[in-house]
């Protein structure tokens, strides 16, 4: 018996349908497995108003509404419910009363530090904070000690700011601050104006600060300043990472921030030149103060240097939420990259990272690479965040109360590339103390 051949138009709908079909089947392969990520869209929502009362019902649905957000979106979520969270969860739901928007804040933080995540907080707690730009404070233990300036002497103690007490405002801030370890609030966050009127303090545009010095009692005044003036005091709006030769044989690259929008090709451009032309070799890279942003700065400096570098494993936790605004392309389930174990030294760098309490988030990420690459060596104090930190936060805005609040949608795991417990923070090869300058702490060979 004759078998009958296919007509032409047949055999070229059953190709059409076969190459359809490997790629639907390559297109999902890639969209389950491979990470990849588009720019996102960057959200702006109004300021909150603190004073704005609102009604028990408005609070619970925005309880409702956190909770939800939360559970569907938060990077901790990914395999399991965090153990203790009903607890945390059911006690927010309890705090459902009639209040104002600036109670009903607090609320919230003691909920987002169950998680002790830096990233998943209240995003936005006012628009004005008190200016301690002049005065260098330490935080130490249970109390901030004044590191010596000319407004307040080394070693005072600040005791009350508008006559109430600092360990009355320090009582109500630590529990619903987000603590990643024992370094992450060593700033002025314990001092912020929603805690200490928490605590009664009335606040003006000149405030009373009481401290003690030797026994005795002083008071100096200062001023409220506003979130933005605060941003510039403090180096937070700096986006361009700055270069300079020190005593004509060390870089010195000042990691100051990992924004996005700065223009890293200067920098790039000065180290190329500095490795290239002039033969240095000894380089430092000074992380403190580095609040964080994109990992994949801290990664090119590495880069330019001709380092190579491990890299954690990555958790990410796919939403609708997480797509918009990071540029995921999936936007459901989650993932696990798998991290490497690398090192690489091309031209021979003797690194130095100076990192301390406010290296966080994105300078945590390079300070971690270059210390589980045993790229270089470690200077100043412990690190603020954990290396195995969460990222890539989702900003929303609560509907009734005007909330502004973050949820992170990653994590580093640095924990199963070397298959050991990583610490809270990332601890300094040598240790510098608060007084001193760590680069007195440098030695190259």
């Amino acid at each position: 018996m004759r078998t009958k051949k296919l007509p032409k138009k047949g055999k070229a709908a059953i190709a059409v349908t076969a190459v359809c079909l490997v790629a639907i089947i390559v297109f999902f392969t890639v969209y389950m497995t491979a990470f990849i990520r588009t720019s996102g869209q960057q959200v702006m929502y109004d300021p909150t108003d603190f004073s704005k009362q609102l009604s028990e019902s408005e609070v619970r649905d925005d309880i409702e509404e956190l909770i939800k957000n939360t559970e569907d979106i938060y990077v901790g979520f990914w395999d399991a419910t965090p153990e203790g969270y009903t607890a945390a969860r059911d006690k927010l739901i309890a705090s459902a009363k009639a209040m104002s928007a600036e109670e009903f804040a607090l609320c919230v933080m003691e909920y987002f530090a169950f998680f002790k995540d830096t990233h998943t907080k209240i995003a936005y707690t006012g628009s004005h904070t008190l200016d301690f730009y002049n005065i260098s404070l330490h935080f130490d233990g249970n109390r901030y000690v004044s590191l010596g300036t000319s407004l307040i002497p080394k070693g005072a103690v600040l005791v009350a700011i508008n006559q109430v007490e600092l360990s009355d405002v320090i009582a109500i801030a630590a529990p619903l601050l987000p603590q990643e370890n024992e370094n992450t609030n060593k700033n002025t966050n314990y001092l912020a104006p929603i805690f200490l009127r928490a605590a009664g303090a009335e606040l003006d545009g000149i405030n009373s600060l009481e401290y003690l010095h030797q026994s005795e009692k002083k008071t100096i005044h200062i001023p409220m300043i506003t979130a933005a003036e605060y941003d510039a005091f403090y180096g937070r709006s700096k986006k361009n990472i700055e270069c300079l030769l020190i005593n004509s044989d060390t870089l010195y690259i000042d990691y100051n921030a990992a924004y996005d929008g700065g223009d890293l090709s200067p920098a790039l451009d000065y180290i190329s030149d500095a490795l290239h032309n002039k033969g240095i070799r000894n380089v430092i890279i000074d992380a403190r103060g580095n609040g964080g942003g994109n990992d994949s700065v801290g990664s090119e400096l590495l880069d330019a240097l001709g380092l190579k570098y491990s890299s954690a494993d990555f958790i990410v936790r796919y939403s609708p939420e997480a797509t918009r605004q990071n540029g995921f392309l999936r936007s459901f389930g989650s993932q696990q990259v798998k991290g490497k174990i690398n090192y690489g030294n091309e031209f021979g760098i003797q690194l130095k990272v100076f990192c301390d309490e406010n290296t966080m988030s994105a300078a945590t990420t390079l300070v971690s690479q270059v210390r589980y690459s045993g790229l270089g060596e470690i200077i100043g104090r412990s690190s603020g965040q954990s290396p195995n930190y969460k990222g890539n936060p989702v900003f929303l805005q609560l509907k009734n109360s005007g909330l502004v609040y973050s949820l992170a949608t990653t994590q580093s795991v640095w924990d199963s590339v070397y298959q050991w417990k990583i610490g809270s923070s990332i601890e300094p090869d040598i240790l510098v103390p608060y007084t001193a300058n760590p680069m007195d702490y440098v030695k190259f060979d």
